[in-house]
């Protein structure tokens, strides 16, 4: 039996536990059981379809039939984009003259696009460019059409406008208006939660055996193996799991992290509740980038801000965190754990010189067009290509300010701030219920620790995917939370509510 086949046994056994014991954690948390256990399904059979058949073009038609089987009976069909986005690595097939697809696109293409003539038609929905961001973020598209068309001939001038379609507005507009209901946002932020709690125990594996689980499918599909790579932090493999990367890995943990801290307030048994966090913690460590330890220890401090009492709250946590540092530091693993700390660690100097030599480097490349930075800038980096023959711009920001100057990155963080500052405002609102404060506390911690750690990656693979989903979620809840505030008001006298309208005046 070759690896690749071990390897499916490994997923497929592990993967199918855990889903048979996250039916009674989760499924609480969904519309329904029927809904769990159809997701349960779809995701085991996309998995195992993945790793047997022979090209990515066979998985395709395979997992297209089975997500529209799964979406047309499913309650909330737009929960399966968070279930199945990082099931799958990003290896992309491609459609000559047109463009690559890989599973995340699949998902997009097949499930989110056809949902865009139907959410267009609800009366009931904001019309497109009818809230602030999506007037953010076509304005953000429309800058780089215009800044790369002059570039491109037409052909490539239409696929980069056409991609930049499919892989930003779609994810974003379906994602800000396919929820109608907080129930329905929780069953999505389940159905993601779930989809990478059940990735710890092969994270385990993966370090544990040393060998890459997700690792064949290049080799499998016929396509080059660049995407995986044994990555080791002293002496321990990292594990990476579908997400093609270490570091993003460890972002999707962190990500999730986030969301169970509303989630855990659906699970009745404290047991599960501490099994939950453990994994998820373990999935965050075994990848050993700092950039998600830092993004999560951030995400949990913004969370604890934007809840009730937050200053005493801040010190406790604060102060139990130092007392478990503390306590680690006086074990005979001392010396490891101080090795991979954020900051101060010494593992892997040379990520952290790189880092800096890209600050330096940049900032003068970036001064030189500020505004509406060079597309070419890329050319001037020659000093940072690394011994795989790569210039990894490791900081989405930098690369933004490079490609798009210093326009392009105000208009990329304002469509954060925009969606994080209402939500902290209902967050810290007494008369926010207290189950919609906490939703709102959670989708702005994530956010906020996404702002730290795509400061230490760069914006690929699944990485824009998730942060333009959980700017959907965060669009959706403000609007149903909206709508149920002003369907709780009081209604008004007749007189009173024509005097408002205008309609008494004289």
């Amino acid at each position: 039996m070759s690896s690749h086949y071990k390897s499916l046994l490994v997923v497929m056994v592990l993967t199918g536990i855990g889903l048979l014991i996250s039916r009674q954690i989760f499924s609480p948390m969904m519309l329904s059981d029927d809904d769990f256990r159809r997701r349960r399904n779809l995701w085991l059979t996309i998995t195992a379809a993945a790793f047997l058949l022979p090209n990515f073009w066979a998985y395709a038609l395979v997992a297209t039939l089975c997500i529209l089987y799964t979406a047309k009976r499913d309650s909330n069909p737009a929960a399966l984009f968070p279930l199945l986005l990082v099931a799958l690595p990003p290896l992309e097939a491609a459609i000559p003259g047109i463009f690559g697809v890989h599973h995340q696109r699949l998902l997009i293409l097949v499930l989110l696009l056809p949902m865009v003539p139907r959410l267009m038609r609800d009366p009931q929905l904001p019309g497109i460019f009818k809230l602030p961001t999506d007037k953010i973020i076509f304005t953000y598209m429309a800058l780089q059409v215009v800044l790369y068309w002059p570039y491109l001939a037409l052909v490539p001038a239409l696929r980069f406008t056409l991609l930049l379609l499919i892989n930003t507005w779609l994810p974003y507009y379906v994602m800000s208006r396919a929820f109608n209901s907080k129930a329905e946002l929780r069953d999505a932020m389940a159905c993601f939660v779930l989809s990478v709690i059940i990735l710890a125990p092969l994270a385990v594996a993966e370090a544990g055996l040393s060998t890459l689980l997700y690792g064949g499918f290049a080799g499998n599909w016929n396509m080059p193996a660049g995407l995986f790579g044994y990555l080791k932090r002293g002496d321990v493999l990292r594990a990476q799991l579908a997400s093609g990367q270490a570091i993003v890995l460890g972002y999707q943990f962190a990500v999730a992290l986030a969301m169970w801290f509303y989630l855990h307030r659906y699970v009745a048994s404290g047991f599960w509740k501490v099994v939950c966090v453990l994994a998820l913690l373990v999935g965050l460590v075994l990848p050993f980038s700092r950039g998600p330890w830092v993004g999560a220890a951030v995400l949990f401090m913004a969370f604890v801000l934007a809840g009730p009492k937050s200053l005493g709250r801040a010190v406790k946590w604060g102060t139990m965190a130092a007392a478990v540092l503390g306590a680690a530091l006086l074990t005979p693993w001392s010396d490891k754990v101080v090795k991979y700390l954020p900051f101060i660690g010494e593992a892997d100097q040379g990520t952290i010189d790189y880092r800096t030599q890209l600050m330096q480097v940049s900032w003068n490349l970036i001064l030189q067009n500020p505004f509406f930075g060079n597309p070419y800038a890329k050319m001037q980096m020659e000093s940072l290509r690394t011994g795989e023959g790569i210039i990894d711009i490791v900081n989405v920001y930098i690369a933004f300010a490079l490609a798009y100057g210093f326009v392009g990155v105000a208009l990329f963080v304002s469509l954060f701030l925009v969606v994080m500052f209402r939500l902290l405002k209902v967050a810290k609102s007494a008369s926010t219920p207290d189950d919609a404060r906490q939703m709102s506390a959670s989708m702005f911690a994530a956010l906020v620790g996404v702002m730290v750690m795509i400061s230490a990656v760069s914006n690929y693979l699944t990485i824009p995917y998730i942060y333009l989903m959980l700017i959907g979620f965060g669009i959706s809840y403000l609007r149903v939370h909206e709508a149920e505030a002003l369907a709780n008001q009081p209604a008004m006298p007749e007189p009173y509510r024509f005097a408002r309208s205008g309609l008494m005046r004289r």
